[in-house]
């Protein structure tokens, strides 16, 4: 156990500076001898096939945020060990990492932990828990340099800082925010670690800035006089308390000295390109005073591990197709990667395949295997939709078939009768025409009746017209006749003809024989006149007055009517 130690001590600072397989493997091969030489082992002894040992100090039962603390930064930790149950330790930082993204604070982090990232957390998190820890992180974007570093300040209670980049972002802002950080590890002596990025080097000048902080532990000029009295009225409390001087000289010095025991600086930076080369040559602080931890390629088994974290949020109907399409995408990324470093040989043209490009590559296929299915369960709905609505029309179709042959066979039966009652209309039709032909014609002959009707009541009317003068003056004679002028015709033993005339036409009206002796008679008669004056003339009809006109024909005399 010591020897394994110390092999994994030694192969900490030295190993994991080497930028490549190869000088990783001659440095294991330097060990070996070593322990062969030294103390009587070997390398393959220590670690059987390879396998990779940790220690750690935060994966045992004592190693917990203390939630009781008042200080949140407060971490216990268990004695620096090997972890004999990596599966332990695999569990143990998810349960970290849930709970981490679970804070309001945070921002959460979708980390697939493969066994290298779980490495990678536990070097991280050895550098942050030694005194004046700095780490160089060196890795090409999408390696995990930033999130795996946020996850072991986490592991380690620290506090992570990280500056925010804003359109005219300029070096007087990164100087405030520099000055919070030193005020939040001199003052407030808060444990953080500030994480800087490659990328976030706006100007030339934060990189001088950045190597002053490893190495000297301040920026000449940070603070002007007026902003570190505040800072030194903070401080005079403390320090006459430890017994310290009071002098402003020895409190910057106190301050810096806080300032650096609190304060862990990790600087991630890309090897591709000139920046990294240049910086490392021009700012020896980058790698005197840091650890330098290389983050090579991800190994297959690491893309198939993410590959199937990330297609696992997709269902199959198989399985194993996750397994297969993570197949699918390792053989492909490390196929271009193989590639990509052929043509850098041959070619001397270099192109790099970043885990960037592969998280691209897998999402992508995710996204675009969401919306297709998506698109083709909206097409399948439609589909649906419309063979239902299909079988709903055949159904319709069949009820509506069979109305209308219910529907026929009424149709058919009225036609029937509809035949029947033409026939019955047009029969009536032909007698109406024939009757209304008989109409036409009585109509023309009563309209001529009519003419002659008309005809004969104008004559009538003018018959009348000139026998009321006579009827007048006769009911007036009548009115004026008296019982002593009817004794006195009466008295006529033979009257004159006239009289006998008149007489002869009463008697006819009165309906007596026309004879004198009959009139006498009947003047003799004491109602006589009475007869006369109320007898209805209105009831003479046409075979009295023919009568009486015969009579006169037969005596030869004429008369006025």
């Amino acid at each position: 156990y010591p020897l394994c130690a110390l092999a994994v001590s030694d192969e900490r600072p030295f190993s994991d500076r080497l930028i490549n397989t190869d000088d990783r493997k001659i440095f294991q091969g330097i060990v070996d001898d070593l322990l062969k030489t030294i103390g009587e082992s070997s390398w393959d002894v220590l670690f059987p096939g390879n396998q990779v040992v940790t220690f750690t100090a935060f994966h045992g039962e004592a190693a917990e945020i203390e939630e009781d603390a008042e200080d949140e930064d407060e971490f216990s930790l268990c004695p620096y060990q090997e972890v004999l149950d990596r599966e332990h330790l695999k569990t143990f930082i998810s349960d970290k990492l849930d709970v981490y993204n679970m804070m309001p604070a945070n921002i959460p982090m979708n980390l697939v932990l493969f066994e290298d990232a779980v490495n990678h957390v536990c070097h991280i998190f050895r550098i942050l828990s030694q005194e004046r820890g700095n780490a160089l992180l060196v890795g090409v974007g999408g390696s995990g340099r930033q999130s795996l570093t946020r996850l072991a300040s986490y592991l380690a209670g620290y506090n992570c800082k990280q500056i925010a980049i804003a359109k005219g972002y300029k070096k007087a802002d990164f100087y405030e925010d520099l000055k919070a950080l030193f005020l939040q590890t001199g003052v407030e002596q808060k444990h953080t670690v500030f994480l800087f990025n490659d990328t976030q080097l706006v100007e030339e000048s934060f990189l001088e800035d950045i190597n002053n902080m490893l190495s000297s532990g301040e920026i000449p000029g940070l603070f002007p006089p007026d902003e570190l009295d505040p800072i030194y009225q903070q401080l005079r409390e403390e320090a006459t308390k430890a017994e310290r001087s009071t002098s402003e000289d020895e409190l910057y010095k106190w301050f810096i000295q806080r300032s650096r025991a609190n304060l862990n600086i990790v600087f991630c930076m890309s090897p591709i390109g000139k920046l990294f080369q240049n910086s490392v040559r021009m700012y020896p602080s980058l790698v005197n005073c840091t650890t330098i931890k290389w983050f090579s390629e991800w190994p297959a088994t690491a893309l198939r591990e993410v590959a199937a974290q990330f297609l696992s949020e997709i269902s199959f109907d198989e399985p194993s197709h996750t397994e297969s399409l993570a197949t699918v995408f390792t053989r492909a990324h490390t196929s271009v990667s193989a590639t990509a470093s052929k043509m850098a040989l041959e070619v001397k043209r270099f192109t790099y395949v970043t885990p960037t490009s592969y998280l691209a590559l897998v999402t992508g296929y995710r996204e675009m295997l969401k919306n297709k299915r998506k698109e083709i369960s909206t097409n399948a709905n439609i589909l649906i939709s419309g063979l239902n609505k299909i079988d709903e029309a055949k159904k319709q179709v069949a009820e509506l078939t069979i109305d209308l042959e219910k529907m026929t066979k009424i149709v058919q039966r009225k036609q029937v009768e509809c035949e029947k009652l033409l026939v019955q209309i047009i029969s009536q039709q032909r007698e109406a025409d024939e009757k209304k032909t008989k109409c036409e014609m009585e109509k023309s002959k009563t309209q001529e009746e009519a003419g002659v009707c008309k005809e004969i009541q104008k004559s009538a009317q003018r018959d009348l017209d000139r026998a009321m003068p006579a009827l007048q003056r006769a009911l007036q004679a009548l009115a004026k006749l008296t019982k002593d002028a009817v004794t006195e015709v009466k008295s006529y033993s033979t009257p004159p003809p006239v009289v006998e005339l008149v007489l002869a036409a009463v008697m006819t009206l009165l309906g007596e024989g026309t004879a004198w002796a009959v009139a006498k008679k009947n003047m003799s008669d004491a109602g006589f006149l009475s007869r006369l004056k109320n007898y209805d003339k209105d009831k003479i009809g046409s075979s009295l007055i023919k009568k009486i006109k015969s009579s006169h024909r037969r005596k030869n005399l004429r008369l006025k009517t």
